[in-house]
Formats: C-alpha cells, sequence, structure tokens
C-alpha cells in the first residue's frame, strides 16, 4: 500500500510539472470542432480536447503586446499593385439584403468580399467587423514557413486542414524567436496587400497563442485573400486550404466550388464565441472572389456562430451580383 502511494504521489507531481511547463492549448485549434454553449475558458492539459481550455493567469499573460517591424518585400507580378478601399454595399443591391439577414439573426455578423487580384474596392456588410484572428492566422504563419522551407510538411497540413494547435505552434516556432516569427508572418500580409494588420507576438490571454490573438479585420482578410491566392509560391497553402476536415466544412465550406478556405473560433474572455472564416469561392458566372465572414452570435455559443456563417454561406449562395475575376 505503501508504494502504491509512493507511486500516486510521484505520478501527481510528474503531471502538475508538466502542465505547467507544457503549451496552452486553444478552443478553436482543436482536431475537432467544440458543440455547446459558451462557457469560461477551463484548464485543459491536452492539445485535441474539444472544450475551451486556458490555464490560470501568468506572467505571460500580463504582458503589453510589442509591434513587429513592417518589412515590405518586393513586389512581383502576382502581389497587387494598389491598395484597393473599403467601401460599405451601396442601396438596394447587396447591402440592404444582408442587413435583413442580419436582423433575423440577432447578434453581430459581418461580411467583406473583393474580386481575385485584390485590385478593385473591398465591399463590406453587416455591423461586425474585427476582432481576434483565431486560427485564420494560421495561413499566413504557415506560408511563411512554407517559403522559409520550400515545401509543406506534416506539421502544415495538420495546422491547416484539421486546425491543429500543436502543430499550429511548432511551425510558429520553425521561424525563429517570436519577433521574428511575428516579422516574417506579416511579410506574408503585406506581399499580399494587407498592411494594416499587425501580427501579435506576445501571449496576451493565458492559454492562448499570440498570433491568434491578432487583431485582424475582415477588410484586411478579403485583401489578403484576394492577394495570396494569386501568388505561385503560396499555391501549396491554398490547396491544403481546399481539404479541409469534414468536421470542420460549415459555413464557407458548403458553398459548391468553394476553392479554399479556414476558420476560426473561441471565445472573448466572457466565454462569448467569435466564429469566423476567410477563403476564396467561384461566383455563379465563373469569376472568383476573396471572401471573410464573421459571427459574434446572440447566443454567444459556438453553434450559434456556426449556424450564422451556414446563414452567410447560404446567403452568397443566392447571390449573382458579387462580382468575381476569372484570373489574377
Amino acid at each position: 500500500m505503501t508504494r502504491r502511494l509512493t507511486l500516486s504521489a510521484l505520478l501527481i507531481c510528474l503531471i502538475a510539472l508538466t502542465t505547467a511547463c507544457g503549451i496552452p492549448t486553444l478552443p478553436e485549434e482543436t482536431a475537432s470542432s467544440p458543440r455547446g454553449t459558451a462557457s469560461a475558458p477551463h484548464t485543459s492539459p491536452s492539445s485535441t480536447s474539444t472544450k475551451p481550455a486556458t490555464k490560470s493567469t501568468s506572467a505571460t499573460a500580463t504582458k503589453r503586446a510589442s509591434k513587429t517591424a513592417r518589412s515590405k518585400p518586393p513586389t512581383t507580378s502576382s502581389d497587387p499593385q494598389t491598395t484597393p478601399k473599403a467601401v460599405p454595399t451601396k442601396g438596394g443591391k447587396p447591402a440592404s439584403s444582408f442587413a435583413e439577414l442580419a436582423a433575423s439573426r440577432g447578434g453581430q455578423i459581418g461580411i467583406a468580399w473583393t474580386d481575385l487580384g485584390g485590385r478593385g474596392n473591398i465591399h463590406t456588410a453587416g455591423s461586425w467587423s474585427s476582432g481576434p484572428a483565431w486560427s485564420t492566422m494560421k495561413v499566413p504563419v504557415a506560408i511563411a514557413v512554407l517559403r522559409q522551407n520550400g515545401s509543406t510538411n506534416d506539421q502544415m497540413r495538420a495546422a491547416i486542414t484539421r486546425s491543429d494547435n500543436t502543430a499550429a505552434m511548432g511551425l510558429w516556432r520553425q521561424l525563429g524567436s517570436p519577433q521574428q516569427a511575428g516579422a516574417k508572418s506579416q511579410q506574408v500580409l503585406a506581399r499580399a496587400g494587407d498592411t494594416a494588420t499587425t501580427v501579435q507576438t506576445t501571449v496576451t490571454r493565458a492559454g492562448f497563442t499570440p498570433f491568434g490573438q491578432t487583431n485582424w479585420s475582415l477588410t484586411s482578410q478579403a485583401r489578403f485573400m484576394a492577394g495570396v491566392a494569386c501568388q505561385q509560391d503560396a499555391a501549396p497553402v491554398i490547396s491544403l486550404m481546399g481539404q479541409i476536415s469534414p468536421d470542420q466544412r460549415w459555413g464557407l465550406g458548403r458553398i459548391p466550388g468553394v476553392v479554399g478556405f479556414k476558420g476560426g473560433w473561441g471565445p472573448g474572455p466572457d466565454g462569448r464565441y467569435l466564429v469566423r472564416q476567410m477563403g476564396v469561392i467561384r461566383s455563379p458566372k465563373g469569376g472568383q472572389i476573396a471572401i471573410a465572414i464573421a459571427s459574434a452570435p446572440a447566443s454567444g455559443s459556438f453553434d450559434g456562430g456556426v449556424s450564422d456563417l451556414n446563414a452567410i454561406a447560404d446567403w452568397i449562395s443566392s447571390r449573382d451580383d458579387l462580382g468575381g475575376r476569372r484570373s489574377c
């Protein structure tokens, strides 16, 4: 009996030590989508848990976010040559129709879209416009690693297709120090036309990755997708965005002919979820549209956000006036 108690005590100590030193897990970056109503995040040592997980407040959580230096790489022929303006849609066209959808859903929803190539205006509708990137920021991180290493790897596939948190943190570390990783990821954004977003490099909320807490607007996401989808050296990651796990193929994933997309979701400090996606879709007329959508649902739940994004996707599928370009 004494021997068993001693072994149990040692095991408890080992678990406590491992947990204290372990990598925090994110609810939106797990292999499966969480279900049920939102609740306050709780501690979980598993990176594959489907429930929200955070750790107790630590010194790293109180650090102020540091801005990384912006680097502007040379423009290539596939890069946007001008910065388009973000303009609300007008009158009785998509805007009023989207307003009716928003009124029927409650909460806050938003959308931004532009033609492939990123040279046209960014059209917007809805009341939600900007917030944490969550797992959508895994896309520029993965592209930064792709450009650094010259090829895809298993971590890249897991981070994009299954939104795996451990894999995403592995990619982040491949880019060097947090400051180096932020700078390289920000170069990816800038080269695709998004010079407004600053990639977060320090932990601002205990239990969450720094880059996932980057403030990323829908207009900047649409601009980024319009540009990066035209860059040949980003094509392997765009291809992975077309291979999203079946359990995450809601929202944009249910639109016929979707080229690729990536979702992100997680609870705010109050436990209420933000659910968002960005991607490239084909228009009914054959062109391609870069698009970003989001929901802060009235219920505050993950399921409520998914339901809103499904409704937005159905709205998108019903429109033939959103534009689109056949080539970059």
